[in-house]
């Protein structure tokens, strides 16, 4: 065997090189190990920091959003919400030092002291670490905030408490009026000054047990103080007096009584000059035999056509001024028996010539220069209507597809805090057919046919989330919980009545159509016969109160509907009908507007300029774009001249100057005005929305929208209300009426996010 001679090339440092080398690549390879493992330390945990950053400014987010809905109204509401929410999203610690603190939870919410309808709130949380550890870094402190706002449904058509009171009832000739049932405040004195507890019948006290004043046989009582009977807030020295005398009216004497026997009535006299001279007989009338319970006996009338006709006027020629000194006296009738009255009301009807609107306890109202309206449900949305009208006439299936009977229309009643006893009334709150220009009355009429119109009247408690109807409860009116079965669910249904004084269509010779002139209607029919409550103030809720937590008021909704819920009767009507809405209260002042949209009923004359409450935008809304849009604006028709009137509308500003804006029109109504849709302009202060020879305005059935850029300056001057402004044309004798949906808007969703600027 041959052996290998040894390489010289080798040596015995080989081995140990080839070692070294081995060594060297084991630090290198656990050198990367570290490292990899650092950077997989660095890629999990700030991963799991980002993962819980975004939990973070999502609970941040949803918090503020959470308590924004309850601003500006209920601020402390607002920040519970917000801090509540937070924790159902996992974020529940300390309420201070936000992100200063590490290691800690903490969550803020406040309400920015500049806007007082956004919120601001933070969330900051430790997020625990996994391979940092092992740098001695156990945690990473994650702090996020945001900004939500609540743009709440702008106030429209009213900065006060009432809305749609135009400045008069118009007419051609005179339109009865009444005083409004008062009670007397005191008693004469005297020889005839002979009952028992006499005070007791000032006031009705329902629903308390009644407290009676309690006469016997021949024994007589008299009662003055009926201080709203005569001049200024009674009957006014303008009232139409012919023959010496008032006429076409009445003095009615309304007594709450009964007897404890049978054959028992009371005897009624009354005097215009503090009891020296008494109207004539003894007694002038008397009730029939009282029942043994209570009853309420109305004597007189209020249709007395001659100024001393017996029936209605008493025998006498009343003056107006001879109500500031009148008096009643009664007399006991019947042998053996006593006779209890609970209460003594007087009211007197007179006629004027364009009486002007008076509140329901005979306030002075200022001209609003519009009605409120609403169109029966089956009235072509081409006459004004755009979301309470059914039909669409010339569009596939004749519907309107914004018809929305369920969101539309709603009005505010925002009673202040310590407000106590608040009331909403309803002016001329059924239909009545007056002329077909709707020049007269409140300008009720019929576009087509002679159907029964139904109108209903609801007050809903808001629980001051004015976007949320799910958590409101009904408080009073005509559709809610009690249904068909509410006594007043018919008051205002199927109304088909026409006042012939205002120039209403008489029946033609259908049956059927009674007369709601003011007097036609006895008032022991108020509670079931709506007509009587034509050119009157009709009680629809009582008992409202002022908020009991934080917020400075309480909201309720009133909606207005012409859509019946329980039947679809309706869909064929077409007409019109208007109304205006007054609130009163005890230990504060309420705030009547529309919520977001309205209906009105303007009637203008020519040659003449209106300016209507539009929508309230707050400075907190600076640098937004108010969106304004009217359906059917302009359409200055006068129907008896058969003349269209040339308008021109301007956009008022809260400083009351011309506002420079953008415009776009669109057809909505099949029937409308199609060249509408060629109407635009850019930094205009005005449109012309209707010009003389055209028989038909301008945006006759079409939308024009208006788009106003808020400046970040703007500061909101005069409450920030801004106005319509009509300027008209044609001849002072001449009467136009123009029936418009309004709706004002800040562009955006109304509870969003506040995003940070570039």
């Amino acid at each position: 065997m041959t052996s290998r001679s040894p390489d010289p090339r080798e040596s015995d440092d080989a081995p140990r090189r080839r070692s070294r080398q081995r060594g060297q690549a084991l630090v290198m390879f656990v050198a990367a190990i570290v490292f990899f493992i650092g950077f997989l330390a660095i890629v999990v945990d700030v991963t799991w920091y980002w993962v819980n950053e975004l939990k973070v400014q999502r609970a941040a987010d949803a918090a503020a959003l959470a308590g924004a809905v309850w601003l500006p109204d209920t601020p402390a509401t607002a920040l519970s919400d917000a801090i509540k929410t937070a924790k159902a999203n996992g974020y529940a610690g300390g309420s201070s030092g936000c992100g200063t603190t590490s290691g800690s939870t903490v969550v803020t919410a406040t309400v920015d002291p500049i806007r007082d309808v956004q919120i601001n709130t933070c969330v900051s949380a430790a997020v625990p670490t996994f391979f940092m550890r092992l740098f001695g870094i156990n945690s990473l402190q994650a702090t996020r905030t945001a900004k939500a706002e609540f743009q709440l449904k702008l106030a429209m058509g009213s900065p006060i408490n009432y809305l749609g009171a135009f400045g008069t009832v118009r007419s051609t000739g005179f339109i009865q009026q009444d005083t409004g049932p008062q009670f007397p405040t005191a008693v004469l004195g005297g020889a005839q000054d002979q009952w028992t507890s006499p005070t007791n019948a000032y006031a009705d006290e329902t629903p308390d047990p009644p407290k009676y004043a309690v006469g016997a046989a021949t024994k007589t009582q008299t009662y003055s103080g009926f201080t709203n009977l005569g001049p200024p807030l009674g009957v006014p020295a303008a009232a139409h007096i012919s023959g010496g005398g008032m006429i076409n009216g009445g003095v009615q004497v309304f007594l709450q009584a009964h007897a404890t026997g049978s054959n028992c009535s009371i005897g009624v006299n009354l005097s215009w000059n503090n009891g020296v001279t008494w109207t004539g007989g003894s007694p002038t009338k008397s009730t029939s035999s009282l029942s043994v319970t209570d009853q309420l006996y109305a004597l007189g009338g209020t249709t007395g056509t001659t100024a001393g006709d017996t029936a209605n006027w008493w025998g006498h020629k009343w003056q107006p001024s001879e109500f500031s000194n009148f008096d009643v006296r009664l007399i006991g009738i019947g042998a053996g028996c006593s006779v209890s009255v609970d209460y003594v009301q007087v009211q007197v009807d007179y006629e004027v010539a364009n009486p002007p609107i008076k509140g329901p306890n005979s306030e002075d109202l200022a001209d609003q220069g519009a009605w409120a309206a609403v169109n029966s449900q089956g009235t072509d949305v081409v006459n004004g209507d755009a979301y309470g009208s059914q039909p669409n006439s010339g569009v596939p299936g004749n519907l309107n597809s914004l018809y929305a009977p369920t969101s539309y229309y709603d009005y505010a009643v925002e009673m202040p805090k310590g407000a106590t006893n608040g009331k909403v009334w309803i002016f001329d709150p059924g239909f009545c057919a007056t002329d077909g220009g709707a020049g007269q009355g409140v300008g009720d009429r019929w576009f087509s046919g002679t159907d029964g119109v139904s109108t209903f009247f609801d007050v809903y408690d808001t629980k001051n989330t004015d976007w949320d109807y799910t958590d409101d409860t009904w408080v009073a009116g005509q559709t809610g919980p009690a249904g068909n079965n509410n006594p007043k669910y018919g008051l205002f249904r199927q109304l088909a009545a026409s006042d012939t004084s205002l120039l209403g269509p008489a029946n033609g010779g259908r049956t059927g159509i009674a007369n709601c002139q003011r007097g036609n209607v006895p008032a022991s029919q108020s509670a079931s016969n709506g007509n009587y409550w034509h050119l009157r103030w009709w009680p629809l809720a009582t008992g409202l109160t002022g908020p009991s937590g934080d917020a400075a008021t309480k909201i309720y909704r009133i909606r207005v509907t012409s859509t019946d819920p329980y039947s679809n009767d309706q869909s064929t009507v077409q007409a019109e009908n208007n109304f205006a809405i007054f609130a009163t209260a005890t230990g504060g002042l309420p705030y009547v507007h529309g919520l977001g949209s309205m209906m009105v009923q303007t009637p203008l004359s020519g040659n003449s300029s209106s300016d209507l409450y539009l929508a309230q935008v707050r400075a907190v809304y600076a640098g937004k774009t108010l969106a304004i849009d009217l359906y059917d604006p302009g359409d200055m028709y006068d129907q008896d001249a058969r003349v269209m009137l040339p308008a021109t509308l301007y956009i008022l500003d809260p400083s009351g100057n011309n506002a420079t804006f953008s415009y776009t029109a669109t057809k909505w109504a099949g029937s409308g005005n199609a060249a509408c849709n060629r109407n635009a302009g850019t930094d205009v202060n005005h449109v012309d929305t209707a010009v003389a020879g055209n028989s038909t305005g301008l945006f006759n059935g079409c939308w024009l929208q208006i788009s106003i850029r808020l400046p970040s300056t703007y500061t909101a001057p005069n409450d920030g209300w801004w106005k319509i402004r009509y300027v008209v044309q044609g001849n002072s004798s001449n009467n136009g009426v123009d029936v418009t949906t309004w709706k004002a808007s800040l562009g955006g969703s109304p509870v969003h996010l506040i995003l940070p600027g570039p």
